[in-house]
């Protein structure tokens, strides 16, 4: 038996389910408050290297965040100052922590293996905010992400890409939050042809391979009827605006703040 879901109702449950994840309230003693990061990706290598920058209120000595085994760590640095985490399995760990309110930056890089959240080939990059940045409990307040990819490919990423610059064989693509947000989500990156308009003052941007049978503008008039549903339903969409990204079918249906990923079979069903 074939059960058909229609596309509205599911884009429009979608956008609600990430609305009402947003703002949950946790008391934890070490809260990240922002990742100010520079991602490096190496598609034939499946690699990545990333700079990031924490911000971290604290009320311990220790700083522990979880970050995958595959990575290698690098130069590290505490409020300032030279400093050496322990890299034990999954667990990073930053000790004599002396102020309520600290800065780190953390250099790293490696491989990304394959899992059901995020991939990296010779094409795309689908990569997780969990799977590839320090994590520990947040509240984020702001975010700025520099991603660099090979020239002709498109990045995705959560609110605003404020700038972009091509150097030599690859772009840089500058993203930047400045609102309080649940989750970064997805970094989405890839050869993609992109279709974009306007529902008031929300901007809608459709991402999809051109080499398939999907059409954009197909996909623009369906966001355009989701968010005036969700309009009358709940209210006004709280952000500027709504990217609908067509990925591999083992992260299809995922959704975070700001973007939703699909596969070829939902817009033409």
């Amino acid at each position: 038996m074939r059960i058909i879901v229609h596309p509205l109702k599911v884009v429009l449950l979608f956008l609600f389910s990430s609305i009402l994840t947003f703002g949950a309230d946790k008391n934890e003693s070490n809260k990240v408050l922002s990742h100010s990061a520079f991602i490096k990706i190496f598609p034939s290598k499946k690699t990545i290297s990333v700079v990031d920058t924490i911000v971290v209120v604290s009320s311990n000595s220790e700083i522990p965040f979880r970050l995958s085994p595959t990575f290698i760590v690098g130069e590290a640095s505490l409020n300032g100052k030279q400093s050496i985490p322990q890299h034990d399995g999954a667990m990073l760990q930053f000790r004599d922590v002396l102020q309520d309110t600290s800065i780190i930056i953390v250099h790293y890089r490696g491989e990304i293996v394959a899992t059901e959240m995020s991939q990296l080939n010779d094409t795309s990059a689908i990569l997780r905010e969990e799977e590839i940045f320090p994590q520990g409990e947040h509240d984020y307040q702001f975010a700025n992400v520099t991603i660099q990819v090979p020239i002709g490919w498109e990045t995705i990423a959560s609110d605003k890409l404020i700038g972009q610059k091509t150097e030599n064989d690859s772009t840089l693509f500058f993203w930047k939050t400045d609102l309080p947000i649940p989750s970064l989500g997805w970094f989405i990156a890839g050869k993609f042809s992109v279709k974009e308009t306007k529902y008031n003052s929300v901007q809608i941007r459709a991402y999809y391979n051109s080499n398939d049978s999907i059409d954009g503008k197909k996909i623009l008039s369906l966001c355009k009827n989701v968010l005036n549903v969700y309009s009358e339903k709940f209210g006004s969409y709280r952000f500027s605006k709504l990217s609908i990204v067509e990925t591999e079918d083992f992260v299809a249906g995922k959704n975070v703040v700001q973007k939703i990923l699909h596969g070829v079979s939902f817009v033409n069903s």
